[in-house]
Formats: C-alpha cells, structure tokens, sequence
C-alpha cells in the first residue's frame, strides 16, 4: 500500500484487501487539515479587512477620500494621487519661523531673516518705526521719467514690512542732491550746511559766454553763447575769402535772406544771423550761398537794368533789346519787323507742321514783335511755282501759268442716276486708250446734291495696275457720298460708288472726260 506524499494518505494497491479503517483514517487527516485550513482563511480575511480600514484612514487623512472597501487597485491609485510636497523653494527664501515643504517632501525651516524685526533704530524716541541705515545716495532720472533722491541698502538680504524707513546721513544727502554752502542763500541752512550765496546775479548760460563760467544764486552757470569771432568755437567755420582767411562768416539761418522796407523807409536785404557774440570792426561775418539770390548771368538781364546773383552784385545786364528795330510793319503801323536768318517747313513736336522763321539775333522781344521772311524763300519751301498756280493769281509773289480746266475740250462721256446704299457697287463708264494723262469731272446737275460738283480727276495710263481717284462731296453734314474712278492699264475706266453715311438715294452723275497732255496737269 502506498501513501500521499503531502499528507500521508493511504492508497491501496490492486492486490491489497480493503480496509474501512484505512478510510476513515484518511477522512480524519482531511478533516483537521481542512478545519486548520478554515481557521487560517478567517484570520487572515480578518487581517486584510483590519489593514485595509487602517490605510483607508491614513490615505484619507492626507487628503484623498478613501473608504475600507475600496480595492487593492484603486488604494494604490489613492496613495499616487497624495501630494508629499512641491514647488522649488529653498531655506533662505522662506521667511525665518515658518516652515515649507517642496518637492522632497521634507517639512524644512526658512532662514530669510526679517529685516524689519532684526532693526534697532526706530524712527524717534517716541516712534517705533523700524530704520534701517543705507550705505549712500544718488540723485537722477529713473526710467519712468521721475526724477528721485535714491538710497542704497547694501546689507544682508532679508524681509521688511511696510512702513518700514531706509536712511541716510544728512551730509551724504547733500553731496549727492549736489547741495554746497554756495549755493544756499546766505542765512539759510539745509542738510547741516550753512548757505554763503547772494541772491542778485540774473546771468543765464545763453547770456554768459562759452566757454566761461560764473555763480548765480548759488549756482555754477557755464555760459553757452557761441563766440562768432573765431573760426573753431563752434565747429569748422570758413573764412570769409582766400584773402581773410582767419576772418569767421557764420551761415546766417534757413528762412533768410529776406528783402524787406524797414521802418525807416529802405528796402533792405535782410539776414538772420546765427546766435551768438559778434566782434565789430569786420571781424566776423554772416553770409548765405550766394546761389540763394539768384544764378542770372549778363546776357540774361536786359541792358540798361541791373541785378544781383552768385554772379555780382548789382551787375548791369547786357542782353538786346531787339524791340528796337529800323524796319517796321508799315509806314503807318510801327511794330517791328525782324528779318529772318533762315526759313523752312517742318513739322513740330506737336504734330503740326509750320513754316519756321529763325530771327537770327538774340535778345528780347515782346508781343508785338514780328518775324519776317521775304515771300520767295515763302513760296520755295512751300513748293509753290506758277504752273500750280491759275492764270491772274499770285501767290507769295508768284504769278500763276495755269489755265482752267474749262480751256481744254471737254464733254458729258457717260451719264446715269446712281443708287447710293451702304454697300459698294460699281459700272462701267467706257473704255480710253488715250496716252497722256485724262481729266475727269463727276458731277451732278441736280440742285438737292453736289457730289463732285466743279472737282477733278486726273487718271494717267499706261501704268501696270491703272490708277484711281476719288472725291467725297455733301450737301449737309448728315449726308456724305463717295465716288470713284479706275482707269487700268488696258484704257477700261469703271466707276465705283457708295454711301459713306445718311441717307441712301438715287442721285443722277455726269461724268466728263478732257483729253489734255499739256504738262502742267502732270503731278496733280
């Protein structure tokens, strides 16, 4: 028979007769060892609910609510969440008497003493106002723009209350408020020093000289009123020309000069000069760019009249007076008459084009002046000659060679009302083999429409694409008609016609032909 290795239970064997006694043995060893058991799991049940109760209260009473039922888990997460310390401080930042914790945890004593309890100087005998001495004193402008007296603690670091007082010894006050006995009245006192000065100087710096000095009313006053009698007191001064050079000429001031009538009467240059001490008997000067009266030169002025620039003073001026000229308009009308050097046609920057006359001269002239050339040079820039001109007219002094186109054999070659519309049409009028060149007139007889009336055209042949001429008449503003004529290189001669604008109509044409080889149609 074998046995349990824990408990030593009996195990029969297959070959072994059963025994009620080794059954019951082994139910009585169950028996004690599981009431054993039992006992054990009730004590200790007993013990975890007694120590979870414990720690429930300790984790409650470091500020996190925790109850005795509360899991393992969530206690744990409880005792995380206590705060043990925080924060960066140190001893000597906490004040001396009170305690701190920080981020160790560890409860610790200031040691930052109390300035204002540690103080034995009070105020008076009978003020307890704490005092606490400074070490010295200034006197400025702090950066808020205040001016202040300023007393330096340079003791030990600490605490103090309010109303608490720094102080300072009367004399170390005075030294830096810049306090003397010399500047204090005679008679009177302050900050432990006896005044010694008088009360009747009235010199200002403006008015003292620089770089001297003086006292008034106890004060030490360095003058600043620029000496203009040397050529470095207030900076580099020019001297007055290469010939004084040690002679200053101080720049007089931006808003002059000015001429002005004084109240005496005189119309003066005036300048204001610059601030300061002027020595008399030409020691020193006040001058502005000569630039600022002007830059007129001699042949700019006209003669007879004077004037003052950077170029002289009161300078004569030598510019003609062209106005005065021997040659007139007429006998009767004296306006003056300049002859031109020169004469041509161009045209101008404005697009027009001119004849232009050069005068030639320089000098002044009015608007009355007048500019003349004779008609010749007129007529040769002009093109102007006497085949262009009709018989018994002159122009620019040339006489006209031209006769009237009615001179030469003409007569009504083809004629035909016309239908004007928007669109252009054309028809055939003939065929001229003529050489030379033909005259062509289009014209209406009708008294309502003038189109071409007493106009021309001048058609040559010969030419490699025939030539073409036009003419645009109207009989108001509101009706204009365009009429054409092609002549080709084999003599077949076609009108073209069309409404340019207004009303479309039916308008009767005459055109004439005039055989004339004459050469002065040629060029027209």
């Amino acid at each position: 028979m074998k046995l349990t290795t824990n408990y030593g239970l009996k195990k029969p064997e297959g070959t072994d007769t059963v025994n009620i006694d080794d059954l019951n043995d082994n139910a009585d060893i169950l028996d004690t060892k599981l009431k054993a058991l039992d006992v054990e799991v009730t004590e200790t049940k007993k013990s975890v609910s007694d120590g979870k109760l414990l720690i429930a209260a300790a984790i409650t009473l470091q500020g996190v609510a925790t109850a005795a039922t509360d899991t393992f888990a969530r206690m744990a997460a409880n005792i995380k969440a206590i705060i043990t310390g925080a924060g960066n401080a140190i001893a000597s930042v906490v004040l001396e008497g009170y305690t701190f914790t920080n981020a160790t945890g560890v409860e610790t004593s200031g040691t930052m003493k109390h300035l204002t309890n540690r103080a034995t100087i009070t105020h008076a005998t009978d003020n307890a106002t704490r005092v606490i001495p400074g070490d010295a004193a200034f006197m400025l402008t702090n950066s808020d723009g205040v001016h202040r007296v300023e007393i330096r603690y340079n003791g030990e670091q600490g605490f103090v209350t309010p109303n608490t007082l720094f102080a300072i010894a009367t004399g170390t006050m005075a030294t830096a408020g810049g306090l003397t006995a010399v500047k204090l009245l005679a008679g009177q006192g302050a900050f432990g020093l006896s005044g010694t000065a008088t009360n009747d100087a009235t010199a200002t710096a403006e008015r003292l000289l620089y770089p001297n000095t003086a006292y008034v009313k106890g004060s030490k006053v360095t003058g600043t009123m620029p000496d203009n009698t040397t050529l470095s007191s207030n900076g580099t001064v020019p001297g007055i020309s290469s010939s004084y050079p040690n002679v200053p000429s101080r720049t007089a001031d931006n808003y002059s000069p000015q001429i002005n009538t004084n109240t005496d009467g005189v119309k003066r240059i005036s300048m204001c000069p610059p601030k300061g001490y002027y020595q008399g008997n030409a020691a020193s000067y006040i001058s502005r760019p000569a630039s600022e009266f002007g830059n007129a030169a001699t042949n700019q002025v006209l003669s007879g009249a004077t004037f003052t620039s950077e170029n002289g003073l009161k300078v004569s001026g030598t510019m003609a007076n062209l106005i005065n000229q021997s040659i007139t308009l007429t006998a009767a009308d004296k306006r003056p008459v300049i002859v031109g050097a020169e004469v041509w046609q161009t045209t101008n920057s404005d697009g027009t084009t001119r004849v232009c006359i050069r005068g030639g001269k320089a000098g002044y002239i009015d608007n009355n002046i007048i500019f003349a050339a004779p008609q010749t040079s007129i007529a040769s820039i002009l093109g102007i000659t006497a085949t262009k001109i009709v018989t018994g007219n002159t122009i620019c002094g040339v006489a006209g060679t031209r006769k009237y186109a009615d001179e030469y054999a003409h007569a009504d070659w083809w004629t035909g009302t016309l239908s004007f519309s928007s669109t252009e049409q054309s028809v055939s009028i003939g065929t001229d083999t003529s050489s030379g060149w033909i005259q062509f007139e289009v014209l209406s007889y009708s008294t309502t429409y003038s189109i071409g009336q007493g106009n021309s055209i001048f058609l040559p042949v010969g030419k490699p694409s025939g030539h073409s001429g036009y003419f645009i008449n109207w009989n108001s503003s509101s009706n204009v008609y365009w009429v054409a004529i092609d002549r080709a290189s084999n003599g077949a001669c076609t009108l073209r016609y069309r409404r340019i604008n207004g009303s479309s109509a039916s308008i009767p044409i005459v055109v004439r032909r005039i055989i004339n080889t004459n050469a002065d149609i040629n060029g027209w």
